[in-house]
């Protein structure tokens, strides 16, 4: 039950992704500039290279008797991907069996900084919001005097996504996402100075598999505002604009058999809403878990209540209750508290403690979860399934085979449930980007498995539904994987001779030149002599061993097993070798 069950460590701070844009294609006209399918670029009225970037950097209705618009190529044209955590620390420690610590005078834990290493922040289909991961070399807790300890997590995957997060904060900057990934003890590297809390939780975590890293990332904003932007791009200044915010977070420990990104117990959903001063109040979705040792019931409520405005002082919506229900009997478990102060100091992780005589009714019934002023506002989902496999790559002809895992009332299904499978609608592409079965069995014996098969380049989103319907994803409820299909790129006919700097440009380097111009900062793709010298550089940083590695080029996935086969095949042969 990962960071659901104690021993946890909290952090908190400010959290800053410099994602590049331009291949978003939200702004640009149609027909498509950028082709995500096949991983092109395409000038409109033949426009050259470097004239395409200056007009990627002016408005949308620029030079016409509309308002100048959006920039054409997003809000960051010239991000590098890079993501970081600034001022993060540690706000409280709460052990196993013991009183949670909130003052580095009872445990110099309290306060260290939290570090994130190198990172990058990528989407698997950057035309869509349901599928953003972030690549991390490390993440360390450290403090002057010795204190340190962290590793290399796997990659973390964006769950619970929230659009209704704040009241007053519009697009993507009201919004709030969780992450989850685990660092196997293997990667894990500890010095402990004086610091009890983090001794006990080293023994805790030597008894699993690891750590587990969940953090909740909200109100992440732009730096720079669209006019500012572009009065800076017009005087000439290539800028990148990150978007900074807040981040929430909780260490744990992982335990066999557990996912890793993503914490299983009982599911809640939103059910009903309340009427605010202007806009319907929704909560977002939570997981429980039951610590039948300790008598309570843990909710991680990350991303579930929503926040007024900036200040993120949380909506007031009267006192909160969770309830055990079971036909029309219902047992009133305790208060949740969910003020600002509480969310700040353990991350959303919130723990009701319950009569040990309860026990067996909880573990029996569904919970609820009310407000004094909305009444039912998260209902338990009969069941809970997810899966590791949130983000999948496959080559044009690959098939991957996805597991997932299922639960009902915290605990794995006895009989097996079927799901229907289906893609997205409006996004699933015409042909299919892959192929699967109608529908899949998951718990009771099964093998838990969904085989996809790659048919067509581009990008989609793989839902399970327990009935037929046409209507959107929904992220606060639905299980739901993404794929992205590279295609073939076959370019095995060229003779060694055919294997040019201008073929190379046009098949492989210059839709990173023309999409993101950060990277032609640091090396030119477009000049010849550059990228020659930088041609064993090229091979290291593109070597498939290397791709869940933050310094894997590129950094935004999309560079196809044929595009890097040819490229591989030009740095060898301007190196001299075979």
């Amino acid at each position: 039950m990962s960071h659901l069950r104690r021993p946890r460590i909290h952090f908190k701070g400010t959290f800053q992704t410099n994602v590049g844009t331009a291949n978003n294609d939200d702004v640009l006209p149609r027909p498509a500039v950028v082709d995500t399918a096949s991983v092109t670029v395409h000038p409109p009225g033949h426009i050259g290279d470097e004239e395409f970037r200056r007009w990627m950097e002016g408005q949308a209705t620029a030079g016409t008797s509309a308002r100048p618009g959006p920039i054409r190529a997003g809000w960051n044209y010239y991000g590098d991907n890079r993501c970081d955590f600034i001022n993060v620390m540690v706000t409280a420690v709460e052990p196993r069996g013991g009183p949670r610590i909130i003052s580095a005078q009872d445990d110099p834990l309290v306060g260290a900084q939290v570090q994130l290493g190198l990172a990058v922040m990528v989407d698997l289909d950057p035309k869509g919001f349901a599928n953003t991961q972030i690549f991390a070399d490390s993440l360390d807790i450290v403090r002057d005097g010795g204190l340190r300890f962290g590793g290399r997590p796997g990659r973390f995957h964006s769950r619970w996504l929230n659009w209704t997060r704040n009241l007053s904060v519009r697009g993507f900057g009201g919004a709030s996402a969780v992450f989850q990934a685990s660092i196997p003890n293997s990667e894990l590297d500890w010095e402990l100075v004086d610091s009890p809390a983090l001794e006990r939780f080293r023994e805790d975590v030597g008894s699993g598999g690891g750590v587990t890293v969940r953090f909740c990332l909200y109100l992440l904003g732009p730096r720079l505002g669209n006019e500012a932007l572009a009065e800076q791009y017009r005087a000439g200044e290539p800028v990148a604009n990150p978007a900074v915010g807040r981040v929430v977070g909780t260490l744990g420990v992982w335990r066999p058999g557990e996912l890793a990104s993503v914490a299983m117990g009982r599911l809640l959903i939103p059910f009903g809403t309340v009427i605010g001063d202007k806009f319907p109040i929704a909560l977002g979705s939570a997981v429980a878990g039951i610590d039948d040792d300790a008598h309570c019931v843990t909710l991680d409520l990350a991303s579930t209540f929503p926040e007024v405005d900036e200040s993120a002082s949380k909506v007031p919506l009267g006192e909160a209750v969770l309830q055990a229900r079971n036909g029309t009997e219902t047992s009133e478990i305790g208060p949740v508290p969910y003020d600002q102060t509480t969310y700040e100091q353990t991350a959303g992780v919130v723990e009701v403690p319950f009569p040990p005589a309860l026990g067996p009714t909880i573990a029996a019934s569904e919970l609820v979860l009310l407000t004094e002023h909305g009444g039912e506002m998260l209902v338990e989902a009969p069941v809970m399934v997810e899966s590791d496999d949130r983000c999948v790559y496959l080559q044009q002809g690959e098939s991957a085979m996805v597991r997932f895992v299922a639960l009902a009332r915290g605990a794995p299904l006895a009989e097996p449930v079927r799901f229907l499978v289906m893609d997205e609608p409006g996004i699933g592409a015409h042909p299919p980007v892959v192929q699967f079965p109608e529908t899949i069995d998951v718990g009771g014996g099964t093998d838990n498995v969904l085989t996809l098969q790659a048919a067509n380049p581009g990008c989609t989103v793989i839902r399970l539904a327990r009935s037929p319907g046409g209507r959107r994803l929904d992220t606060a409820r639905d299980t739901y994987i993404s794929v992205r299909v590279l295609p073939t790129d076959d370019y095995g006919h060229l003779e060694d001779d055919q294997l040019t700097f201008p073929l190379i440009y046009r098949e492989v380097l210059r839709y990173y030149h023309l999409l993101h111009p950060t990277m032609s900062q640091k090396l030119d793709l477009s000049d010849e002599q550059v990228v020659t010298a930088a041609a064993e550089a090229l091979l290291r940083r593109t070597d498939p061993g290397n791709w869940h590695r933050a310094r894997y080029m590129p950094r935004t996935r999309d560079l196809s097993a044929g595009k890097r086969r040819l490229l591989e095949r030009w740095c060898r042969k301007v190196m001299g070798s075979s």
